[in-house]
């Protein structure tokens, strides 16, 4: 069997404000492209198919299409598991009505559920799951974390008989020695957290989820990583599938196309501004930093209007004697100390003496409008 291998397609998820839908449905079609071209015999998406639990209508709109896509046109059965973005229950419904259209999706958790089986695979499919989850089954067993939480699911699973198939689990975790991006907003890093390369061996190809870079660990367990950048981290990083050959135990990276573009850049806000005028009218989306200076409204204005998709814009004070102050420290200011500083390190300006009577007279107004009767 081909196995073609996708996971956190993050349907519905937001780029600082922007509505990625577009882009994410091209991108399930370049997916499906891939799989008639490869003449995939499966599907395998490792989690987090949608970007939050309670998923905007139109993402639920572009998941029936694209399941609709794979297993009614292409006609290619489909392995689905839930990850943590995902809400397991909605998923997982109607799944033994689905199964008879070769669609299989696992939600929630159950260490007991046996293999799906054909003529060459066992595959086993393990959603997103809490160590308390695991503990519920396996009442007189210490699980301390998710860790020996994860290999006390994985030791059942390897229980099963399967013959000479070979063992694909679909999982969706933190395996140890994964490289997390920018958008792996959810990626626990506590050592406890992470499940060791070596709880996995007994399977011949694990289809991970959850790091949204492409990386593989221990030569059989594999992350897909995300279909398209959700980071401004991840620019330049090459997005793809993987398709995992079970006859040679062979994996292959194919790539996807980018239907945008990220550039991240920073410096001095002349050579910025000149970069801008270089660039304008770039359909890229943009994240400016300046290292010398605090942004006003006059740069800020013309960078936008020669970067129409600037997402990000960022700056900083380096005025003598500029201190950085904390949330306690800011909340003891007074308004008008607020104000005053803002104008110092933000404008490079400074309130006159008629400006600051002006703004006590406002605030002492507004004081006694809002006074109870």
């Amino acid at each position: 069997m081909r196995l073609l291998h996708t996971a956190d397609w993050h349907l519905g998820l937001q780029l600082h404000g922007v509505d990625l839908l577009d882009y994410q449905e091209q991108i399930v079609r370049a997916i499906a492209e891939l799989a008639q071209r490869e003449k995939a015999d499966a599907l395998l998406l490792s989690g987090d198919v949608f970007d939050r639990v309670q998923a905007a209508p139109e993402a639920i709109a572009l998941y029936d299409e694209a399941m609709a896509l794979f297993v009614n046109d292409l006609g290619l059965p489909v392995y689905l598991i839930a990850g943590n973005h995902d809400a397991a229950p909605r998923l997982g419904s109607l799944r033994s009505v689905l199964r008879r259209l070769h669609f299989h999706v696992a939600g929630r958790l159950d260490p007991f559920a046996p293999p799906l089986l054909t003529d060459e695979c066992a595959f086993f499919l393990l959603p997103h799951f809490g160590a308390d989850e695991a503990r519920y089954y396996f009442p007189g067993r210490e699980l301390p974390g998710m860790a020996a939480a994860m290999e006390a699911v994985l030791q059942g699973f390897l229980q099963s008989p399967v013959g000479d198939r070979r063992r694909v689990l679909l999982a969706h975790c933190f395996a140890a020695g994964g490289e997390a991006a920018g958008s792996d907003r959810s990626a626990l890093v506590g050592g406890s957290a992470r499940t060791p390369v070596s709880a996995f061996e007994g399977f011949d190809y694990v289809a991970l989820g959850h790091l949204h870079g492409p990386q593989t660990l221990g030569g059989f367990v594999r992350y897909a990583g995300s279909p398209l950048p959700y980071s401004f981290a991840e620019s330049g990083q090459a997005k793809s599938c993987t398709l995992y050959d079970t006859k040679d135990g062979s994996l292959r990276v194919l790539p996807l196309p980018a239907p945008y573009e990220l550039v991240e850049k920073s410096g001095p806000a002349e050579a910025l501004l000149e970069l801008a005028r270089q660039q304008r009218g770039s359909e890229a989306f943009w994240s400016l930093t300046l290292t010398d200076r605090a942004v006003d409204h006059a740069l800020e204005r013309e960078l936008r209007e020669c970067l129409p998709h600037l997402l990000l814009l960022r700056g900083r004070a380096v005025r003598a004697g500029s201190v950085e102050l904390g949330p306690e420290a800011l909340s003891a200011l007074s308004p008008l100390a607020l104000v005053q500083r803002y104008l110092r390190e933000v404008e490079d300006e400074e309130l006159d003496e008629e400006e600051s009577a002006w703004f006590r007279q406002a605030m002492e107004e507004g004081g006694e409008r809002n006074a109870p009767a």
